[in-house]
């Protein structure tokens, strides 16, 4: 009969550590990008996460905003640095015959390796297309498919490569049965 007692007060408590640990492995998936990680934080194993996954909504729920939360803040990490290092650069040594190069510090006279910003142009674009829908590439591929008869109007909206930058409208009829080919480019005419 103590036995019996017993199971519901270790139920309980074995519930109480299931949350706590659920609270320690969200806690530690805010703060990190890969759940592998935060399971190491949080002393959790990865299955425990699938399974709480697959048996409990509440935590799928919970889950995923942590992993929004950090997401975010990770996102504006490498925001950060692609700013950085594209627009500051990044100190690299020089390397000479396998070695780094050394020379002597003008201040304290000890020999330093000798050093040479690097600015990543690529990184640089990457933030500019970001801000400035400009210099995005203009040109989205379109799969348009019809069963009979039918046009679409599209408007094309100024863009960099377009001096005047002004909007047109085109149609494409895409019902008129002819090749994939020619159905873009011979059907495609200007609206007045």
């Amino acid at each position: 009969m103590g036995k019996v007692a017993n199971k519901p007060h270790r139920t309980a408590q074995a519930l109480k550590k299931t949350e706590e640990a659920k609270a320690r492995l969200l806690e530690a998936r805010r703060a990190t990008d890969y759940l592998t990680e935060a399971c190491k934080i949080a002393g959790v194993g990865v299955r425990t996460v699938y399974d709480w996954k697959e048996r409990d909504e509440a935590f799928v729920e919970a889950y995923e905003a942590a992993k929004q939360q950090a997401d975010a803040v990770h996102l504006e990490e490498l925001r950060k640095e692609v700013k950085r290092r594209g627009l500051h650069g990044v100190e690299e040594p020089v390397i000479y015959g396998g070695k780094p190069r050394m020379v002597k510090d003008p201040v304290t006279g000890k020999m330093v390796p000798l050093t040479v910003r690097r600015f990543s142009d690529n990184l640089l674009m990457f933030e500019v297309k970001r801000r400035d829908p400009a210099y995005r590439d203009n040109y989205p591929a379109i799969d348009i498919h019809s069963s009979g008869p039918s046009s679409v109007k599209i408007v094309l909206e100024g863009s960099a490569d377009d001096p005047d930058g002004e909007s047109r409208s085109k149609i494409i009829d895409v019902g008129s049965g002819k090749s994939e080919e020619d159905r873009g480019l011979s059907n495609l005419r200007e609206e007045e």
